[in-house]
């Protein structure tokens, strides 16, 4: 092949190459759920002092949640999230909307949301299908009133 050929062709070729990589890591990074940005992720920064003012009214609240995660169910499909709601003198909250957002720290673009049920007095369950062993990160919203209170949690998750 003559040179004033073979060039054109071999730049052509680095073009296609690059354009057919950019396509690949562009169907990696929207498809692939071990990728994931954090959601709206641009309002929150542009929030960052609601979330200052959020945490230092959770801190004058005193509520506390404590939650755990049981063991994978008997039918293999879910597990059971527990949330204890306790006012600053250890009294229960009830009637509360507790609302959580979870997800496993390797597939962090798999959010799985849901609204706990309230099982006793400021005890409340939901189930989910946190399968995967690992760290998943919790974060519960409660509406009580006209008050919200906000936690964010994180547990290693065993078999």
């Amino acid at each position: 092949m003559k040179p004033e050929v073979r060039w054109p062709l071999f730049i052509i070729g680095l073009l296609v190459m690059q354009v057919g990589l950019g396509l690949f890591f562009l169907f990696k990074a929207t498809s692939d759920p071990s990728f994931a940005v954090e959601e709206d992720y641009y309002q929150k920064a542009v929030n960052w002092e609601d979330k200052q003012a959020q945490d230092q009214k959770n801190s004058r609240l005193g509520w506390t949640l404590d939650q755990s995660v049981g063991a994978i169910n008997d039918d293999q499909t879910s597990r059971t999230v527990t949330a204890e709601l306790r006012r600053a003198d250890g009294s229960a909250i009830n009637a509360a909307t507790v609302r959580i957002e979870t997800f496993h720290n390797v597939r962090a673009g798999e959010i799985l949301r849901g609204d706990l049920k309230e099982t006793a007095p400021g005890l409340y369950e939901i189930q989910l299908p946190m399968l995967r062993p690992g760290l998943w990160e919790m974060r519960f919203t409660v509406e009580s009133g006209s008050e919200t209170f906000t936690h964010t949690a994180r547990e290693h998750l065993s078999r």
